[in-house]
């Protein structure tokens, strides 16, 4: 398995994880209480994007480690490009645990990840015709960001 679908794979299990944590927290929760109590159903917007965001940090950590790469030769062509994805992730990880612990700040945080995921998205798309980690980042970034509006409004 080389680098970049390493880290593909293990964001998807980061997300996983999650997704089967908070499965185990619901059930507890009806265990206990005799009823849900605000626990996520599945298929709900949460659910959604706590995938998405998954999603975008594993494109977004092959891309920075793509930008890192270049940086490290000299090439500074991907140098902003490294700055939005290092903040998008940095972000949607937040916004991943704030989306399966059904945090009241989760609406907010949802509207500045998808500021960050659309500023992502433009500068990865300069590049996408000649990088691929771009393109997939890009591509990650708006699958994210309407999972982000879905949830904000």
């Amino acid at each position: 398995m080389d680098r970049r679908n390493f880290i593909i794979a293990t964001g998807a299990a980061a997300g996983a994880f999650v997704l089967a944590r908070e499965g185990q927290a619901a059930h507890h929760e009806h265990d206990h209480h005799g009823g849900h109590h605000g626990a996520a159903k599945a298929g709900t917007p949460r659910d959604a994007l706590v995938r998405a965001t998954a999603e975008c940090i594993g494109r977004g950590e092959v891309c920075l480690a793509h930008c890192i790469d270049l940086l490290a030769t000299g090439d500074t062509m991907l140098a902003e490009c490294a700055k939005r994805v290092n903040e998008m992730v940095a972000l949607c990880g937040a916004l991943r645990t704030i989306a399966a612990q059904d945090a009241p700040s989760l609406r907010a945080l949802a509207l500045v990840t998808d500021e960050a995921c659309r500023t992502c998205e433009e500068e990865c798309r300069k590049h996408e015709d000649h990088h691929a980690e771009c393109r997939d980042c890009a591509e990650a970034c708006a699958a994210c960001r309407r999972e982000c509006l879905a949830v904000a409004s």
